[in-house]
């Protein structure tokens, strides 16, 4: 039923049907279940509706990948609202356009990004309050001030606000911005609607056959839609696990892998080049890793990677406006340099 491809309807329904089954591992924070994920997205709501949030309201988001992060995306949504994520390594007139570009009143920041906002402060018209919170591994630099018009808000001095979830937003509602990666110009907003989000999590449960007893391994920005829809989106729809890190590197990729009993994970093209680039080892191929979604899977390494390290690979080609429209069957046999069914 289409009207259910909502974010609220989604997350709701796997909460109630498997509770206390893991969901999502966020690097250094531990593993929260779907029913604990869910009711830190309720606090989050009533904690940013304190803050002013009102449904069909933007709302920006500035932080690494953590847990804080993802109930900010779910809560906003169950708000009604739209969360749109903002590159962390956005500085100067690149983060004032984003900022103005959606005019958002409130933004949610991790303490470590305060400076940079400080700096275009003048140039912020839109901007009315940014709710602060610090994770562990931020320096600790003291009075977080020198804002002279926006207001300043720690996000644990916020008392939750009753949420109403009834009604909720529509499959056809606006869910949230997902910015471009801006080599042509300006980065784009693109305005993904609920069912767009929907749609991209469940072609990746399709297209990798994603079942509960899956775990996915991720390492992409939640402003990036492989982060916050390929990877926790897909989880949510599928019952399996999520284990989310804060960057990829190379070098700890097959070692993050092995650790978390990985099933399923996604890599874009020049970060499998990396992983190729490094030394072999007898073996690579000793690993839970069976299917690898690849965009695209560049066609000098794609036979040797999937030899070497015992996956199967699945090239996809999409892009941000249109999700994945283009996939590899996963049971049919590699085509290098081909993506798609013929």
């Amino acid at each position: 039923d289409l009207r259910q491809w909502t974010l609220p309807q989604a997350l709701q329904a796997r909460a109630s049907a498997t509770p206390d089954r893991p969901f999502v591992t966020t690097e250094g924070e531990g593993t929260q279940s779907f029913a604990q994920c869910r009711d830190a997205a309720l606090a989050m709501a009533g904690r940013l509706q304190a803050a002013g949030v009102c449904a069909g309201e933007l709302v920006a988001v500035m932080a690494p990948n953590c847990g804080t992060a993802i109930h900010a995306w779910m809560g906003i949504n169950l708000l009604g609202a739209v969360d749109v994520m903002i590159n962390t390594g956005y500085r100067g007139a690149v983060l004032e356009h984003a900022l103005n570009l959606v005019q958002a009143k409130v933004l949610l920041v991790e303490q470590r990004f305060l400076g940079v906002l400080r700096a275009i402060e003048p140039r912020l018209p839109q901007l009315q309050r940014i709710v602060h919170f610090r994770l562990a591994d931020c320096p600790d630099e003291g009075d977080v001030g020198g804002f002279s018009r926006i207001e300043l808000l720690p996000l644990a001095s916020l008392s939750p606000q009753p949420v109403d979830l009834q009604g909720g937003p529509a499959f056809s509602s606006l869910a949230s911005i997902i910015f471009t990666s801006g080599t042509s110009g300006p980065a784009k907003g693109v305005m993904m609607p609920h069912a767009q989000a929907y749609a991209l999590a469940l072609q990746t449960v399709q297209g990798l056959r994603l079942r509960a007893r899956d775990t996915r391994y991720g390492f992409h920005p939640m402003f990036h839609t492989a982060g916050k829809f390929i990877s926790l989106y897909a989880g949510l729809l599928a019952g399996s696990q999520v284990v989310l890190d804060r960057q990829f590197r190379a070098e700890r990729w097959l070692a993050r892998i092995r650790e978390c009993g990985a099933t399923a994970t996604l890599a874009h093209g020049a970060m499998l080049e990396m992983i190729h680039a490094l030394p072999p080892a007898a073996d690579d191929a000793d690993n839970p890793l069976e299917r690898l979604m690849a965009a695209p899977f560049p066609r000098r390494i794609a036979s040797d990677f999937e030899r070497r390290f015992g996956v199967r690979g699945v090239e996809v080609w999409g892009m941000t406006e249109v999700n994945n429209p283009l996939w590899s069957p996963l049971d049919e046999p590699l085509r290098v340099g081909t993506c798609g069914r013929l």
